[in-house]
């Protein structure tokens, strides 16, 4: 009888490891690790990436913490959104729904650099009649006829964007691919503008240079 508690017991045990060992590989399939995710430049250290001020020379960036993965100009991105739901614009690169209803509706409108309509993405939100009129509107017409927008990004860079940090080869920890992201604004006249430390997805290039 006693042989029988035990390894029933040791069962239960082995058992309940098993369930453990199982959540920890759910937790890691779901759940992102930026840490595990990120790999950085030869030469990148943290503190001296912090530690870089506004104004500094390009060369002298490099000097410190040494050459980007990569660098590349950001296309300029103006957004407007308008909608009732749970809905955001992801940065430069789509929209992001937190809301599940299936009658979800949001109106996008892209504005070039002299604030007219150069694209539309409407689900749901306006009849098409009144979407294609949009494209003969500028900004202050569409808030005239549509009120404050939910949401609006300005993306504007004059200089490149040094990126020192990006996903690392082979499989990734969690439902997106997010890392840490390591990049510099830098201006026109390759001076350190501003210092971007977020989590977020590489692949997505507007993270961080975006104004709401």
């Amino acid at each position: 009888m006693r042989t029988n508690f035990l390894r029933l017991t040791l069962f239960v045990i082995a058992l309940s490891g098993g369930f453990y060992i199982l959540l920890i590989e759910v937790d890691s399939a779901v759940i992102p690790d930026p840490d595990y995710n990120t790999i950085y430049s030869e030469f990148y250290d943290e503190e001296e990436f912090k530690s870089l001020k506004r104004g500094m020379l390009m060369e002298d960036i490099i000097a410190s913490i040494g050459n980007p993965l990569e660098s590349f100009y950001p296309k300029e991105v103006h957004k407007v959104l308008f909608s009732d739901y749970n809905v955001s614009i992801d940065h430069g690169a789509g929209v992001y729904l937190s809301d599940s209803s299936a009658n979800v509706s949001f109106l996008v409108i892209d504005l070039d650099s002299r604030n007219k309509t150069n694209g539309i993405y409407n689900k749901n939100y306006i009849d098409e009649s009144i979407e294609q009129a949009l494209y003969q509107k500028d900004y202050d017409q569409i808030l005239s006829e549509f009120g404050p927008p939910k949401q609006e990004l300005n993306c504007r860079c004059e200089g490149a964007i040094l990126s020192y940090s990006d996903l690392k080869q082979g499989p990734y920890r969690g439902k997106h691919p997010f890392i840490n992201i390591r990049r510099l604004v830098l201006t026109s006249d390759k001076k350190l503008d501003r210092i971007i430390l977020e989590t977020g997805n590489p692949f997505n290039k507007y993270v961080g240079i975006c104004t709401e």
